[in-house]
């Protein structure tokens, strides 16, 4: 660093960082090439000098609309990011704000997904970060499941708009002889199914259980002080994570194997009558 630190400053070049790129796999299991830098590095060389470097001089001009430069003397920062205000807006984002687990759909899949959708003429909704979406409110198989469950249908939007979103979760509405052949063509996804007439299409590293895991390491709470309450087939790695799983009265037999506790069922105020029996309350 003196070496280059002299070489530099004798053309008048006050200010360097390094740029160091590495081939880096995202939890989806998408490649991507990672670049570390320095934002505003401070320097103590065997010279004695002192200096500090990195792209807070290089880029002065750059317009920090909101917060600051990071300051790599605070700990706290290695943790910290900053975003271009394109992306933060695409997502929502704003200063402060913490990002504790995201792992979207890769948006190839989502996208491939929707275009199955389109050429077997079926229902999906899809999930965002803060919109949720439906391709047609006429499918009688949803109509069927929504009165059933008695939800309210999300709003209106045609495939093509739904393609290029940023996609957490989607209910794809199908029959489960459907589901082999649908993760072939998401090999990067999983089918969590909790009802015969459609199933949750997720990324294939989450799950119930990854979220709660997310949650409690941040918030320092032990596993063992979990419990998880659950009637689908969606809730059985939650049941077998957490300290102590439920299974509602009116869960199917393979998740009630998952469980540690059978209470009454949803209608019957299962989750009262399992925190009393449990005496938590």
């Amino acid at each position: 660093l003196p070496k280059l630190k002299t070489i530099f400053w004798a053309f008048n070049i006050v200010d360097f960082t390094p740029f160091l790129e590495m081939d880096a796999v995202l939890p989806d299991g998408t490649a991507a090439r990672a670049v570390g830098t320095w934002f505003n590095h401070h320097l103590s060389l065997p010279t004695g000098e002192e200096l500090d470097a990195g792209v807070a001089g290089m880029r002065s001009w750059w317009d920090i609309t909101e917060g600051a430069w990071l300051d790599e003397s605070d700990a706290s920062s290695a943790s910290s990011v900053m975003v271009g205000i394109t992306l933060a807006q695409q997502e929502g984002w704003k200063v402060g704000d913490k990002v504790l687990l995201s792992n979207p759909i890769p948006q190839e899949e989502t996208d491939r997904w929707l275009d199955y959708v389109r050429d077997n003429h079926l229902c999906t909704m899809i999930f965002t970060e803060h919109e949720m979406f439906v391709n047609t409110l006429s499918d009688p198989v949803a109509i069927a499941i929504r009165n059933q469950l008695e939800f309210q249908m999300p709003p209106l939007l045609d495939i093509n708009e739904m393609k290029g979103r940023t996609t957490y979760q989607i209910i794809a509405i199908m029959p489960a002889e459907a589901d082999a052949k649908v993760l072939e063509l998401l090999p990067h996804c999983r089918l969590p199914r909790w009802h015969p007439g459609f199933s949750d299409l997720v990324n294939a590293t989450n799950s119930k259980a990854s979220g709660i895991e997310c949650m409690i390491r941040h918030f320092g709470i032990a596993r063992e002080e979990c419990i998880g309450f659950g009637d689908g087939g969606n809730d059985i790695e939650m049941l077998d994570y957490c300290g102590i799983g439920v299974a509602m009265g009116n869960a199917a037999d393979e998740v009630k194997r998952h469980a540690d506790f059978v209470t009454t069922s949803v209608d019957e105020e299962g989750i009262e009558y399992a925190l009393k029996s449990l005496q938590i309350i």
